[in-house]
């Protein structure tokens, strides 16, 4: 026993605990929210600690040589410190110049200083090994979110939790989203962590369809799966992710076999239809209204994206600067110039209010936030048009966008941050890396791996269209999918090992 405890201790290493670290960091990413469990000194979450920390233990690992990022990709490595690093810094200067909120200034910067991370992961986690522990952690963490939501959900419907305290609970403990109870009845369960599901989701469709190994185990595996992975994404009432999802379904059905074909478009008609039926006439609740009008909440008011009439003008000026919360406290309401017309929230309830096109019940299935996205589209577009360049930088708040420095629409907080070039820079890069996982799976279909890759690929992309109506992308929980799927096309590229990878 004695020898058996000092053996223990001897694997204790400075590389294994930065190893510990960065997966509770995955852990924590994926089903901890804001990581604000604790009090700690200078408003401090957890996150950042471990953010911080993982940073430290490997440079520690770095300085005394047991990791080395010879072994990775020089794109891989350039997309990194591009995104890591010239981005953050470049966005933070031109920001102090814009004379921006500091604090909101290290908000911005704080979610793409994560893609530093692809480094770090793809310098330490580069055997089969470790690969798959890594998969494994990331795969279960998914999993358990998924089910946390789902028995929330559960419990709450037939009334043992009340879902706005649970609501509650979490919205203090920083987890972003909507939970609770929309206008017409539905119960939604929306959190960041719900983005992963995604991919989840494209994990559990591409270990089944593309090793086509349809044994009855397998089968039933693969249905449940399927099941409750799309009720999970549904309750979160979110339409960005049902889109994502359809895509999800068309990029597989482009690529699996025609007998594959055949069992996944089965087995989504199957619990498509059985769902309907099931709760219509046990639940008496209409899952096609349910969908429908969801749906149609999308159709904006005012579709003509190029009318700019109505834009509110920034006319709100301040002696002082704004706090942290960009709020105006009442002892600045004095030197508040009166308002000469509406922020955009205001104009898109007024103009989702006032539509005649839409009946009730779509208006209560979305009050107006499709329309919001078309008028911040409005806004944003103009901006970007006055900055093309360089951008406004971290922590623009435009008074017009209610005073926020994060905006709802990915791609285009990003442009209206740090410009057109830096941002093209990261598209045609991160679609190298997507196709080149494509081209690799066609090349040699029957490795496990590659197929794998294709799968997590598809996942990515899914989390790329969502990125068009929700603010993920800028965050270090959406980067996080990003940095994990670089980490591991990093070892595909570099490691012969790759035939041998089985989970």
């Amino acid at each position: 026993m004695h020898i058996k405890y000092l053996d223990l201790f001897k694997k204790i290493t400075l590389l294994n605990i930065t190893k510990f670290v960065l997966y509770v960091l995955v852990v924590e990413l994926i089903i901890g929210g804001g990581g604000r469990y604790l009090v700690l000194p200078f408003s401090l979450s957890i996150r950042m600690v471990l953010i911080g920390l993982g940073i430290i233990l490997w440079m520690c690992c770095l300085f005394r040589k047991q990791v080395k990022i010879s072994n990775i990709k020089k794109e891989v490595l350039f997309f990194s410190l591009f995104m890591g690093l010239f981005v953050p810094i470049m966005g933070s200067i031109v920001g102090f110049l814009e004379g921006n909120n500091i604090r909101n200034i290290f908000a911005d910067a704080n979610g793409y200083v994560f893609y530093f991370y692809i480094i770090i992961f793809a310098s330490i986690f580069n055997s089969k090994e470790d690969l798959k522990r890594l998969f494994y952690v990331f795969l279960g963490s998914i999993l358990i979110w998924g089910i946390f939501s789902l028995m929330v959900f559960i419990l709450s419907s037939v009334h043992i939790l009340d879902i706005r305290h649970i609501g509650y609970i979490l919205k203090k403990l920083g987890y972003g989203g909507i939970i609770g109870i929309m206008p017409n009845k539905i119960y939604r369960f929306f959190t960041e962590g719900s983005l992963f599901l995604q991919v989840g989701l494209a994990f559990i469709w591409g270990t089944y369809l593309f090793k086509k190994d349809f044994t009855f185990k397998k089968t039933s595996i693969f249905i449940l799966g399927t099941f409750l992975s799309l009720l999970v994404i549904t309750i979160t009432y979110t339409r960005g992710f049902w889109l994502a999802v359809i895509a999800e379904v068309l990029a597989f059905i482009t690529f699996i076999n025609f007998k594959s074909k055949l069992i996944f478009i089965s087995t989504l008609l199957f619990l498509f239809f059985s769902s309907i039926f099931i709760s219509s006439y046990i639940f008496h609740f209409s899952l096609t209204d349910y969908y429908r009008n969801r749906l149609l909440s999308s159709i904006p008011a005012n579709l003509d994206l190029l009318d700019v009439d109505q834009i509110p003008s920034e006319s709100v000026e301040l002696d002082e600067k704004s706090n942290v919360d960009n709020k105006i406290d009442s002892s600045k309401e004095a030197s508040v110039k009166t308002k000469t017309s509406k922020d955009v929230k205001e104009l898109a309830q007024e103009k989702t209010k006032e539509d005649d096109t839409r009946s009730d019940d779509v208006k209560k299935a979305d009050p107006y936030s499709a329309q919001y996205r078309v008028e911040m589209y409005k806004i944003l577009i103009e901006k970007i048009k006055n900055r093309p360049i360089l951008g406004y930088g971290f922590g623009k708040n435009f008074e017009e966008l209610e005073g926020n420095y994060s905006y709802e629409l990915s791609y285009l907080d990003m442009i209206t941050k740090f410009g057109i070039p830096a941002f093209l820079i990261w598209l045609i890069i991160l679609s190298y890396f997507l196709f080149l996982t494509l081209f690799k799976w066609l090349r040699e279909k029957s490795n496990q791996l590659n197929y794998l890759m294709l799968s997590f690929t598809i996942g990515i992309g899914s989390i790329l269209v969502t990125g068009f109506f929700n603010p993920f992308l800028v965050s270090s929980t959406g980067v996080l999918s990003i940095v994990l799927y670089l980490c591991f096309l990093n070892f595909q590229l570099t490691d012969k090992e790759g035939k041998s990878f089985k989970l």
